[in-house]
């Protein structure tokens, strides 16, 4: 996630940066014994994963950072259906994803 709109930089700008695993839904089912949403290798619910992304995108604007590096996050972490604070951190960043693999 990147500023948007750009800032310009003087010499003396300072820049910060973070990095936050989101832990994308599918993963969870690796947690399934700490979330108890149900049998083994079941993924959280989705209202689990609607609070957890809400919950990490308010974090996120918060600490308000020139540069935000996001790890296992999927495009729901981005869409207001998944996650309340989706609207104001796609207006205030720049949104660039990483594509691996064959997705």
């Amino acid at each position: 996630l990147l500023p948007s709109p750009p800032i310009q930089c003087s010499e003396s700008t300072t820049l910060s940066v973070i990095t936050w695993n989101i832990l994308a839904a599918p993963y969870t089912k690796y947690n399934w014994k700490f979330h108890r949403a149900g049998a083994t290798m079941d993924c959280e619910l989705q209202e689990q994963t609607r609070q957890r992304y809400s919950m990490a995108g308010c974090h996120l604007l918060e600490r308000s950072v020139d540069i935000v590096l996001l790890q296992e996050c999927e495009a729901a972490f981005f869409s207001p259906d998944m996650n309340s604070e989706a609207s104001k951190i796609n207006r205030h960043y720049h949104v660039l994803a990483c594509h691996i693999g064959e997705n």
